[in-house]
């Protein structure tokens, strides 16, 4: 009784799969749709005309006659772009390039406690860089470690160290304005304020030489 009960449900099933059945098929219903009247549009009012959103400039001239004047897809070679990379660390043969920067690229001011810093308008290699170089040149300075890890030069400034002893850390730090270069006791300390000001005014000229 249980089998024939089966085979008898089974068979319902597969009769209302037809094309009347539970999973009629509604593909065509559009063509029995009701065709409704015109939209007719007020006195005074005009419809606003369909037009492309995302035009793609050119296109009418892409397809275009070349060599034996068949139709073909020639598409453009695109615009060269102006180039903002600045000069590279070396030149081709090796030999290192001279950087320079430029008096709006370098701002001498404060931080948000009072304490003189220097803005550097470059990407980190290039301040790392002209900074390394500035610092060999300026009197009084005696740059004692580089540490390129933790963005840190180690100088004694006019013959003066920290109450350790140690060497002062002139640290370059990511900003949203740029490089800022501080002088610091360490890690969790800044440097005298008047002594970060006659180093960042001696670097700063340093820097523009």
């Amino acid at each position: 009784m249980k089998s024939t009960l089966s085979v008898f449900v089974a068979a319902t099933l597969l009769a209302g799969c037809g094309s009347n059945g539970i999973f009629r098929d509604r593909g065509f219903d559009y063509l029995r749709a009701d065709v409704g009247k015109p939209l007719v549009y007020p006195d005074g009012v005009r419809p606003i005309p369909a037009q492309e959103l995302y035009p793609v400039p050119g296109v009418e001239q892409r397809l275009r006659l070349v060599g034996d004047q068949k139709p073909s897809l020639d598409v453009p070679p695109p615009p060269q772009m102006t180039s903002q990379v600045q000069v590279p660390v070396s030149a081709p043969d090796g030999a290192a390039v001279e950087r320079k920067v430029t008096d709006a690229q370098v701002e001498q001011t404060h931080d948000g406690n009072g304490y003189p810093v220097l803005m550097l308008d470059l990407d980190f290699d290039w301040a790392w860089q002209v900074v390394g170089d500035a610092l060999r040149g300026l009197s009084g300075v005696q740059l004692e470690d580089v540490d390129r890890e933790r963005a840190a030069y180690y100088v004694v400034v006019d013959g003066k160290r920290n109450s350790a002893g140690e060497p002062y850390q002139l640290k370059l730090n990511y900003t949203s304005n740029g490089i800022q270069v501080a002088l610091q006791v360490d890690d969790n300390a800044m440097a005298p304020r008047d002594l970060s000001a006659v180093l960042i005014a001696r670097l700063r000229d340093g820097l523009l030489k």
